[in-house]
């Protein structure tokens, strides 16, 4: 609960309430999204309230100069 609220920005004491009793504000709401979107973690809401790791795409792969480096003829 610390970290997460060093994460978004709130208080420790902001965080234990919002987990004991279910309610927050929207701006407490929408700053513990973000915290855990900035680390690839989806809120979710199906069936019940939950969380999930963000599937992160691979780097494309680049053919030889496409990668921003100058060839010697291009000097």
């Amino acid at each position: 609960m610390r970290d997460l609220a060093d994460k978004a920005g709130i208080a420790f004491t902001t965080v234990h309430r919002f987990e004991q009793t279910g309610t927050a504000t929207e701006t407490t709401k929408a700053k513990i999204v973000a915290a855990y979107a900035a680390h690839n973690v989806d809120i979710t809401n199906g069936e019940g309230t939950g969380a999930r790791l963000r599937k992160t795409q691979p780097a494309p792969h680049l053919a030889d100069g496409e990668a921003g480096i100058i060839e010697n003829n291009q000097m």
